[in-house]
């Protein structure tokens, strides 16, 4: 047996004596082996002698070219392919060969059953047809193949069973968790993303923001963070909701600290007491219960229920104490 039709090596030989003729024709049984029928051509190259066991072969000419028939050609790309069954189950109309883990097998094609379809599906049931995963990955949206939104799983550290799913929108490097039910609305860069870190907190927007605790909200602006439960930050920049159920409308620098605060607005104020505001200005500290600073610079309400209205550096002291206005009074 040879690779070539002239010349080469012999890849095999076999050796059949006593062989009967019968005008001319006979009939052997070859067997040379799996290993040298790799998928190439192969030709046979016959040589005879009479009488047999004795004197010269004579070698016939030509080699005899093994054909598909009763070898099988195979293309040389294909040779994962080679050991693969095919089904002997007759497909039906519009089916195609798919293969199923074991074998080559009938099968509809994907897009015809149960695909949503870029023109919309009809007749769906919302109780058992729907996008989304059925183990605990997350489900990921992509726009010009960036992460646009994402479905994370609630953590099983902050609830037991039905936990309620994160929603993260925006940079792809805004984050949840973990915990349940937070959202991120979107906004964030790769250099300022937003977090909400919180069970069921919020960050609607903007940059660098976090909502840290329990049903807290930053709702945009710029490095704002409401780390306290149930605190809210509207907007603005580098303002901080820290109490409990605390608020800072907007403005910058801002800082609502006790517990049911307000910072309404302006630059670089403070509301640390419970239920303390400071309604705008700059640089303001409302710091007693209940305290007011309505607006202007410097000024300090420290006294309980005591309010300064506005002005410069004025200080109320005492309970219940105002100073309506002017400079440098308390």
């Amino acid at each position: 047996m040879f690779a070539d039709a002239a010349g080469g090596v012999a890849l095999g030989t076999q050796a059949v004596p006593n062989v009967t003729v019968t005008n001319g024709l006979f009939t052997v049984l070859l067997d040379f082996g799996a290993a040298i029928f790799a998928g190439e051509a192969r030709h046979l190259e016959i040589a005879v002698r009479c009488p047999s066991g004795g004197g010269a072969l004579t070698t016939l000419s030509p080699r005899q070219l093994l054909a598909p028939s009763p070898q099988a050609l195979f293309s040389s790309s294909t040779g994962a392919l080679r050991a693969v069954t095919v089904s002997t189950t007759l497909p039906t109309n519009g089916q195609v060969l798919q293969y199923n883990g074991a074998q080559w097998a009938p099968a509809t094609l994907a897009s015809s059953v149960g695909t949503w379809l870029l023109a919309g599906n009809a007749g769906t049931d919302p109780t058992t047809q729907f996008l989304g995963t059925t183990d605990n990955q997350q489900l990921t949206m992509r726009v010009n193949n960036l992460v646009g939104w994402r479905l994370v799983p609630g953590s099983p550290d902050s609830c037991t069973t039905d936990c309620a799913p994160n929603g993260v929108g925006g940079h792809g490097g805004n984050t949840v968790g973990p915990t349940q039910g937070a959202t991120v609305g979107g906004g964030g860069t790769a250099f300022g993303v937003n977090s909400a870190l919180g069970r069921f907190s919020t960050v609607g927007g903007g940059v660098l923001n976090t909502a840290s605790e329990s049903s807290a909200t930053v709702a945009g602006g710029l490095s704002n963070t409401a780390s306290g439960t149930s605190a809210t930050v509207s907007g603005g920049q580098s303002n901080t909701a820290s109490g409990l159920l605390s608020t800072v409308a907007g403005g910058d620098s801002n800082t609502a600290a006790g517990n049911s605060s307000t910072a309404a607005g302006g630059f670089s104020n403070i509301a640390s007491a419970t239920s303390a505001t400071v309604s705008g200005g700059n640089t303001n500290t409302s710091s007693g219960n209940s305290a007011t600073v309505s607006g202007g610079s410097s000024n300090i309400a420290s006294g309980n229920v005591s309010t300064v209205a506005g002005g410069f550096a004025n200080t109320a002291s005492g309970s219940i104490s105002t100073v309506a206005g002017g400079l440098f009074n308390g």
